[in-house]
């Protein structure tokens, strides 16, 4: 299969956003566990593993720079 057919494809696309997604929550866990220094509770866990669209994850990153606990991090998502 022609590489830029791959790339095109709707399956593609599909599984590099999802690659992205988890790379975003990821991140936000692991910023967590360093900015709160203790890993997320199994239900902000669970809240986070939720969070399905890469835009919000990625407003959760910045916004952990701001806030001082887990559950202020997640009090709106």
């Amino acid at each position: 299969m022609d590489d830029h057919i791959m790339k095109d494809s709707s399956t593609y696309q599909l599984i590099l956003q999802r690659g992205r997604i988890e790379g975003a929550r990821d991140t936000l866990l692991r910023q967590g566990l360093v900015k709160f220094s203790q890993p997320a509770d199994a239900a902000t866990q669970s809240q986070i593993d939720g969070i399905t669209d890469l835009e919000h994850l990625q407003a959760l990153c910045e916004r952990i720079l701001s806030v001082s606990s887990w559950a202020d991090l997640v009090a709106e998502a």
